[in-house]
């Protein structure tokens, strides 16, 4: 009490001193009146954020003050408005339970009536067509992936399609969620990319890489986890895609309260117990545990249900993940290994697009190069190692092309004593 006395006390000296100094001049009142004014602004967002979270959402619609009302949201580490529900489901999750049939705590709802925070906010797609362009343009970039794509973006546009039909100002669980399943290196985390910057206008996306983690950091739960990551991401950035990598590693504590995100699209900022919604976001889990296993069990699935039994029994044994939280995602996604056509494919694109990056185009590449290249992939790592193996392949081209100032190169082979000896002759037009 004594502290906080304190502060408030020193806190007016300090705006009466500065008040003093600038009224002398008037530039100092212009000042003094732009301050009174933001401090005003900054009042009421706070207030319409706390007690009128629907006035809110209406006034966020304008571009003007929505760019205002972001900054005074960062700076009192709040969540910028995204549902009239959001903290009603998070007083929810911090109150006791109640025994079926009681009434709740907080009371009967209130109407919420229309809001300004429709389905469609923030996205680039929202209409079948719109999907199906993305559909193409993530097959052309992700190799070898064709009917994991499909099965993305399937879930995406029905959970688009059914939050339109819904009363505005609810809160939703997540807009997707999906847990990628294969080897290393064959484009989980590119997948889970290519969606966000398709899929949202800012082109949300943020991975966290269970792996990077302490085992301290793992134990506090992964919404915790480490301070300024993921929760502080979603709160200034609703609209994203959250990758979380290596999920194998999270612990049982963190599963349970992914599970609760994943059914509520809520979770409480443990530094300010603030509310903090995901109804907005796409989720991807990743993992290469148990391939074979569930590669086996998909095959063997009777229905969907047979299915989700099958992958927690093939995935408990090296996982914390259980019925309970496989059931509550969109979708597990096996991801199938690339055939050697597949793997030429993404080495051709992979240089063709080393080459744009200086404003080269790539015209030619002997199969030879690509034969070997192919080659060079391991198990162990997937295609993780090509991208630099490409830019180094074409350093010297790209340079000479530029000391010639050429725009094209050509990569030629001499294979005199084979494969494993290829040595790239470049030629420039």
């Amino acid at each position: 009490m004594k502290s906080s006395l304190f502060e408030l006390i020193s806190v007016a000296l300090c705006v009466y001193f500065l008040g003093s100094a600038l009224a002398k001049s008037s530039l100092g009142w212009f000042v003094l009146v732009v301050l009174c004014a933001a401090c005003i602004f900054s009042a009421i967002v706070l207030y319409l954020l706390k007690f009128e979270r629907q006035h809110a959402l209406r006034l966020h619609q304008l571009p003007i003050v929505a760019n205002l009302m972001d900054l005074v949201c960062r700076i009192e580490g709040v969540q910028v408005p995204v549902s009239a529900e959001t903290d009603r489901v998070a007083r929810q999750q911090t109150q006791p339970r109640v025994a079926p049939g009681s009434p709740s705590p907080g009371g009967a709802p209130r109407d919420l009536g229309p809001s300004a925070d429709g389905p469609s906010a923030g996205l680039m797609l929202t209409s079948p067509e719109g999907f199906r362009s993305a559909c193409r343009q993530i097959k052309e970039a992700v190799r070898g992936h064709d009917a994991a794509v499909e099965t993305i973006l399937n879930d995406i546009e029905q959970s688009v399609l059914l939050r339109a039909a819904q009363r505005p100002g609810s809160q939703h669980p997540p807009l997707a969620s999906f847990l990628l399943v294969g080897p290393p290196g064959i484009g989980k985390r590119y997948m889970a990319q290519a969606v966000g910057e398709l899929l949202y206008k800012n082109g949300g996306f943020f991975s966290l890489d269970m792996a990077s983690l302490t085992e301290s950091e793992r134990a506090v739960g992964v919404l915790a986890g480490r301070t300024g990551s993921l929760i502080s991401t979603v709160k200034g950035r609703p609209n994203t895609v959250v990758l979380l990598e290596n999920a194998d590693m999270i612990p049982t504590s963190g599963i349970q309260a992914l599970s609760n995100l994943l059914r509520t699209g809520v979770c409480v900022d443990p530094e300010n117990k603030s509310a903090i919604s995901f109804q907005n976001s796409v989720i991807f889990l990743t993992t290469t545990k148990a391939v074979d296993l569930l590669r086996a069990g998909r095959e063997a699935a009777k229905d969907q249900d047979d299915w989700i039994r099958r992958a927690a029994d093939a995935l408990s044994s090296e996982t914390s993940f259980d019925l309970l939280f496989l059931s509550q995602l969109s979708a597990i996604v096996i991801l199938n290994d690339p055939t050697d056509w597949t793997k030429a494919e993404v080495i051709a694109l992979l240089m063709d697009r080393e080459c744009s990056r200086f404003s080269k185009r790539l015209d030619y590449v002997a199969p030879e190069i690509i034969v070997h290249e192919v080659r060079q992939i391991s198990e162990q790592y997937g295609f993780a190692t090509v991208p630099a193996r490409v830019s180094k392949l074409l350093k010297e081209p790209v340079v000479e092309a530029s000391r010639r100032q050429s725009g094209r190169i050509i990569l030629e082979h001499d294979i005199a004593e084979g494969l494993q000896d290829l040595e790239v002759t470049e030629r420039y037009e």
